[in-house]
């Protein structure tokens, strides 16, 4: 995990385990990004970045020369798509996105950058479409379903949004025996600690040693 987004993680970590759980949904710092984007979102588009623009502010416009769409729209082909962050050229990313007068438009925050890597793809689409046809309010089992399966995806950013999106939408006494021995068995072999933590807090304090 980059420099940056573990000093956020850490952060997030530290703040939710000061704060008592009926205040947490008044902390910006853990907020769950992923149910905000799916339920304020009027597609999920995945696909690879062909060619990107990016101005002084950071932000950007992605030109994605075959989108597809997670969501059962058709979307045009070519597309493109502004991102408040601006996005590398040859990347594969997941876009929660939204269609107005100027097109569409990431909803995802400046920082939030959702990569589609081959390896987690499969459990992503299946995931997060099941997700989408939950809409427009998944349950809470749903997202706790959703959030433990995406912590077995390959890339760190993801195990760490759903490592959030389990904290800050489950308590302990939601999760049965089979799903916090899948905690368990996640932190047994989880190395970042900002993501450890957070499962930690939620398991009550599983004891697990990283690797």
């Amino acid at each position: 995990m980059s420099a940056n987004v573990w000093l956020v993680g850490a952060l997030v970590a530290i703040t939710y385990s000061l704060v008592p759980r009926w205040a947490n949904a008044h902390v910006p710092w853990v907020r769950a990004a992923l149910p905000e984007l799916l339920q304020e979102s009027d597609c999920i588009i995945t696909g690879r970045v062909d060619a990107s623009e990016a101005d002084p502010r950071g932000r950007g416009v992605a030109l994605i020369r075959q989108p597809a769409s997670w969501c059962g729209a058709t979307l045009p082909a070519p597309l493109r798509i502004r991102t408040a962050t601006a996005l590398p050229t040859g990347g594969h990313f997941v876009f929660f996105a939204r269609k107005d007068a100027s097109g569409w438009r990431d909803l995802a925050a400046p920082g939030i950058v959702l990569p589609l890597n081959r390896s987690d793809q499969r459990l992503l689409h299946r995931t997060l479409v099941r997700l989408w046809k939950e809409r427009p309010t998944p349950t809470r089992t749903a997202w706790r379903h959703a959030a433990l399966r995406l912590l077995a995806a390959k890339d760190e950013t993801w195990r760490y949004h759903a490592a959030v999106t389990l904290a800050t939408t489950t308590q302990r006494r939601d999760l049965d025996a089979a799903e916090r021995a899948q905690v368990a068995a996640i932190l047994h072999s989880e190395t970042d600690p900002a993501i450890r933590h957070l499962l930690e807090h939620i398991s009550g304090g599983v004891p697990a040693s990283a690797p």
